[in-house]
């Protein structure tokens, strides 16, 4: 088998550094977002557990709903 770096210029003609720095670029305009929104989704399920926990409904009424308005396309 060839070795990925003689792939990498053969096909794609690309340095691995090069090839790293446009997959890197293509992740984060691709998937950051939803990365974030995600990490949004679970701090807000989370504060919405801790209230229904301590019977502070509308504290997790307001935390679920915070939890679906960063998903709104799924609910």
């Amino acid at each position: 088998q060839e070795p990925l770096e003689e792939i990498l210029k053969k096909h794609l003609k690309l340095t691995p550094k090069e090839f790293d720095e446009k997959l890197d670029a293509y992740l984060k305009a691709k998937w950051l977002k939803s990365a974030e929104k995600l990490a949004d989704f679970k701090n807000a399920m989370n504060r919405g557990k801790t209230a229904l926990e301590g019977k502070n409904w509308d504290a997790a009424i307001a935390e679920v709903q915070k939890a679906r308005e960063a998903f709104p396309e799924h609910v």
